[in-house]
């Protein structure tokens, strides 16, 4: 995948997060972003994954279903004290 591919799938997801939930105080379900998305499947879970190891979003994994929110000030502020102590980033499974 080319960086300008994954540069507008990125575009589109955080389009798609803000058209879902405004406020961004919500997680959403990853398959109702999806729908709206060009490109194949995986370039889409390549670009997703590049916003989560960016800190743009958060995944939480929820009874099998992938839910996204938009990373807030808390949620980036944990990655950066994760970071610091070396720990990787970690996914929520509910």
């Amino acid at each position: 995948m080319t960086t300008t591919a994954a540069t507008t799938l990125e575009n589109q997801i955080l389009d798609q997060l803000h058209r879902l939930d405004p406020t961004d105080e919500e997680l959403v379900p990853w398959s109702t972003i999806r729908r709206h998305l060009t490109g194949t499947f995986w370039g889409q879970v390549e670009a997703l994954q590049s916003l989560v190891e960016e800190g743009d979003v958060v995944t939480v994994k929820i009874n099998g279903r992938t839910y996204v929110g938009i990373c807030d000030e808390f949620c980036k502020a944990a990655d950066l004290a994760s970071t610091r102590r070396g720990q990787p980033r970690e996914l929520l499974v509910l």
